[in-house]
């Protein structure tokens, strides 16, 4: 990738940040897994919450994406941050990729009252 076009990518995605962080803070996930006891996980405030290719739900701080070449789950390391894959199919997130996690997701506790 060259330096433009390596400017231009990180010009966009924070365009993008400042255009849709607030669609991207009214965001929260949640799935039942399918599990003996129907567990519900959700990911983190502002996160995402991906399925990756063994079927296990995986979380990150922000949008996750999935690499097209190695079927890595990697996620922007900023809450709410957006993350996209290049030409290549390589990941491109604000504030940088990070692997997204089983222990990133979080799972919710019901309000005793």
């Amino acid at each position: 990738m060259n330096l433009n076009r390596a400017w231009m990518t990180a010009a966009a995605l924070g365009a993008l940040t400042f255009l849709f962080a607030p669609v991207c803070l009214a965001q929260f996930q949640c799935e039942q897994k399918t599990d003996a006891r129907n567990t519900i996980i959700c990911a983190p405030p502002q996160g995402d919450l991906v399925r990756n290719r063994s079927g296990k739900y995986v979380c990150g701080p922000g949008q996750c994406v999935v690499n097209s070449s190695s079927g890595e789950v990697i996620c922007s390391a900023a809450p709410g941050g957006l993350a996209a894959l290049d030409s290549r199919g390589e990941g491109l997130c604000v504030e940088g990729c990070v692997a997204a996690s089983e222990s990133l997701c979080v799972t919710p506790v019901p309000d005793p009252s």
